[in-house]
């Protein structure tokens, strides 16, 4: 029989990390950072054109990199404290054994929407997903 508490575990950690992604980006840092990054862009542009016409050497490129860099600063922070923690505790959810065929049917569920299959340690997600209904099925 497999432990119900360790399945529930998971699933809260993972639910309640999704559910500040989703925040994060709908309506609080994530919001604002894309809402930093449009007003930014449009600053540049009135300034000194589109970024496409920002030739290199000159102040105009210099003034879009130097913007590109601050951003992508800004995401790797943002990714660390609401992103990352969301696909980690999917990840641990994915290698909890499912006690029932209505978990196995969330994992799925879960794998689907993380994209599981494509990140490192968890590109085997069938075979988790296999081995549940297989022991499910028993």
């Amino acid at each position: 029989m497999t432990d119900r508490t360790a399945w529930d575990r998971a699933v809260a950690e993972w639910t309640s990390a999704s559910m500040i992604r989703e925040a994060a980006e709908k309506f609080g840092p994530g919001y604002r950072l894309g809402e930093t990054e449009m007003l930014n862009e449009c600053i540049l542009e009135q300034k000194y054109g589109k970024r496409d016409g920002a030739r290199p050497g000159t102040e105009a490129r210099a003034a879009y990199d130097a913007e590109f860099e601050r951003s992508s600063t800004e995401l790797e922070k943002y990714w660390g404290a609401y992103r990352d923690p969301a696909l980690e505790a999917a990840q641990r959810l994915l290698t909890t054994p499912a006690p029932d065929f209505e978990a196995l049917r969330l994992k799925i569920d879960i794998v689907t929407e993380e994209e599981l299959q494509c990140y490192g340690g968890t590109e085997n997600a069938f075979d988790y997903v296999q081995a549940d209904a297989q022991r499910l099925a028993a």
